[in-house]
């Protein structure tokens, strides 16, 4: 169906406040109407006071940004062909269709007048707008729910405004509510399809043939075994999954694309300043400049044989590279880069160092990073390390970013398959198993590039066992600790505590549970501290209740601690990074290997 009105598909959020410059573009791009939205609450209609709240929202929302909006009160079948409803929309600029039931929304307006109202407006140049259920309609398939009652034999047609597409909302939400959903809805779209996956408070514009992206989170355009992630702000069509050099859908599921603006990126498992990384490094230098600084700190009783490598090596290429100490800045370069070691060394010496405070600043405007080995997994912030005795780096703490969805596991194909297994199954970041001779590159607008010979695997965070690079999805769950001490919590960490009498044989650790609990169910304190953690690790310490509704969790300090520092969920439902200020003064407790450990 070819229409003449902008499309904005949303994949959660609706008339919340990051939506305001969201809507007041999707106005402008109007064509017909009198500047007014119909607000289409339909999908809710089977989930009791939902209907009536949603509506509320909606009029609530737009009354404050001085947009003139009605209702439209279509609550089943019978309604989508009463005249006073079709006429709520035939002046319309923006017909906006909210969450709940997508297979009730799609089996209630398929064949309707109002439907067919509805596309005579999008024809006429009205714009059309769906959030979760609302979004889902617009493309080929309308599920009863993402995230309970997913299975096929419940779904129903899509309308069609999108041929060939599934809608996917809640993208990167989708496995924190049941482990495996995204995989089993990418691997029934047929293979000819196209697959549109958009992250929670995020939206997609089509406006011509160019789509944008708004908001807080991604969108995930996938076709056959080639995909993108495109980052907020980003503009993309079809064709460049289509038409542009193939990029494997395994990366795009796993890697969040870098904000624009930002520099590359490049993870190398091995050989750094030889013959096997000639073309990658003449890439960084030709993409950021000639300036390179070299890191030695994570091998220091080799450090000057290092940094002569290093200098010979860039030298050669015509580069001016000069080695920096974690005093320095790196004002004078165009390239970091972390050269290889021991993470224990590498991250406290630069962790809050002037060199690392400032080449964030730096990378954000375009200065490139670059790590081998244990300098590729400290540009990740979930970092391995080995414990002391163990010659394999198995206990995940935190690096130093600033790449956040993946860590990295380098000479993988050297290492025993078991150790992948194991540090794939701790993990709460996908893994980027690297072998040696192959590199990652990263760049803000570009699909993730892998160069070399050697093999890259994408696992997803929690993997019992390496799954390839079939993207499958990641068994990752969401705990909230409610509280009246966060500011405490951050300073020292999750306390053992057998503080509540009522639960007799429990052993030591904080509680948790797998939804917010109110006072009545759970501690005092108007504070939720959220992790998202792997399943296979917290599972061995749950507290099994089977009359209640939720799941309940009993951490102890250590493991609670090496997953954090937690974050914050606010009152409208967003979740919130830790108060920088709060973890300046903590103790080393979180996800955090101490250099004499």
């Amino acid at each position: 169906m070819t229409i003449a009105g902008a499309i904005a598909l949303l994949g959660s959020g609706e008339f919340e406040p990051w939506t305001r410059e969201l809507d007041r573009t999707l106005l402008e791009h109007a064509t017909s109407g009198d500047g007014s939205v119909a607000i289409v609450p339909t999908a809710s209609a089977l989930e009791g006071t939902r209907f009536d709240e949603w509506a509320e929202k909606g009029l609530r929302h737009y009354s404050e940004l001085g947009v003139p909006a009605r209702l439209v009160d279509l609550r089943g079948r019978d309604d989508a062909d009463r005249t006073d409803l079709i006429a709520a929309v035939e002046a319309a600029s923006m017909i906006f269709f909210s969450g709940g039931n997508a297979a009730f929304l799609a089996r209630t307006l398929a064949g309707s007048a109002f439907w067919d109202a509805v596309v005579a407006r999008l024809h006429a140049g009205a714009v059309f707008a769906g959030c979760s259920a609302g979004a889902c309609i617009a493309g080929s398939f309308a599920p009863q729910s993402m995230t309970e009652s997913i299975w096929e034999e419940d779904w129903k047609r899509g309308l069609g405004i999108l041929p060939d597409v599934w809608v996917l909302p809640h993208f990167d939400a989708l496995d924190l509510h049941r482990p495996g959903i995204r995989e089993y809805f990418l691997s029934r779209i047929p293979p000819t399809a196209w697959q549109l996956g958009i992250d929670e408070r995020t939206a997609v514009v089509k406006t011509g043939e160019s789509w944008a992206v708004f908001g807080e989170g991604t969108a995930f355009l996938g076709h056959g075994s080639s995909a993108r992630r495109f980052a907020p702000g980003e503009i993309f069509s079809f064709d460049d999954v289509r038409l542009g050099s193939p990029a494997r859908a395994d990366l795009a599921l796993e890697i969040e694309p870098l904000p624009p603006g930002a520099g590359p990126i490049v993870f190398l498992s091995s050989d750094q300043f030889s013959a096997g990384t000639i073309e990658i490094d003449r890439a960084l230098i030709e993409r950021c400049g000639p300036r390179v600084g070299v890191v030695t700190d994570g091998d220091p009783s080799h450090a000057s044989t290092v940094e002569a490598d290093a200098i010979r090596h860039y030298r050669s290429l015509g580069a001016d590279p000069i080695r920096l100490r974690p005093d320095d800045t790196s004002d004078d370069v165009d390239v970091l880069f972390l050269a290889g070691g021991d993470p224990k060394e590498l991250v406290p010496a630069l962790e809050d160092s002037p060199l690392w405070r400032s080449s964030l600043a730096r990378w954000r405007r375009g200065m490139g990073l670059a790590g081998s080995s244990a300098g590729a997994m400290a540009l990740c912030e979930r970092c391995l390390f080995a414990d002391p005795g163990d010659d394999l780096p198995r206990h995940w703490g935190r690096g130093l970013g600033p790449v956040r969805s993946i860590a990295v596991a380098p000479h993988a194909a050297t290492r025993p398959e078991e150790w992948l297994e194991d540090v794939v199954a701790r993990s709460s970041a996908s893994v980027i198993a690297l072998d040696d001779g192959a590199a990652l590159i990263l760049e803000p607008r570009q699909a993730p590039t892998v160069m070399g010979d050697a093999r890259i695997r994408a696992l997803p965070a929690g993997s019992p066992s390496p799954p390839g690079t079939d993207g499958r999805a990641s068994p990752i769950i969401r705990l909230f600790h409610r509280t009246a001490s966060a500011q405490e919590i951050f300073r020292k960490g999750f306390l053992d505590s057998l503080e509540n009498g009522s639960r007799d044989g429990a052993w030591e650790g904080s509680w948790f549970a797998d939804e917010p609990l109110s006072t009545s169910d759970g501690p005092d304190g108007d504070t939720f501290l959220v992790l998202d953690v792997p399943r296979s690790v917290v599972e061995p310490f749950e507290w099994v209740d089977p009359e209640k509704p939720y799941r309940e969790f009993i951490l102890p300090r250590d493991v609670a601690n090496e997953l954090g520092p937690p974050r914050l969920l606010a009152a409208d439902g967003t979740l919130r990074d830790s108060d920088p200020e709060l973890l300046a003064d903590a103790e080393p407790v979180w996800g955090r290997i101490s250099p004499e450990r």
